[in-house]
């Protein structure tokens, strides 16, 4: 489900949507969306993008594996080491 709004004039698009925890990039996803109802969501890691979730090999359907989860870390760690 995508939802979207458009920022009131005290809001800023970088306080009402989630940024991926890879990247950093702004996702489509907005902060007050249940995660249950988010896509691309991992529990215990948080909110990523689109690209980021699928360099972990996950299907979207799939829980996350263990071997998943370390792919994912090995990814936050070669990111935050730019």
């Amino acid at each position: 489900m995508k939802w979207f709004r458009k920022p009131s004039k005290n809001e800023n698009v970088e306080e009402i949507y989630e940024r991926c925890v890879i990247c950093g990039e702004l996702t489509e996803v907005l902060r007050e969306t249940p995660i249950n109802e988010r896509d691309f969501y991992v529990v215990g890691c948080g909110q990523l993008c689109f690209t980021c979730y699928r360099r972990t090999g996950e299907d979207p359907e799939l829980q996350i594996t263990d071997a998943s989860m370390e792919r994912l870390l090995d990814c936050c760690r070669k990111d935050t080491q730019k």
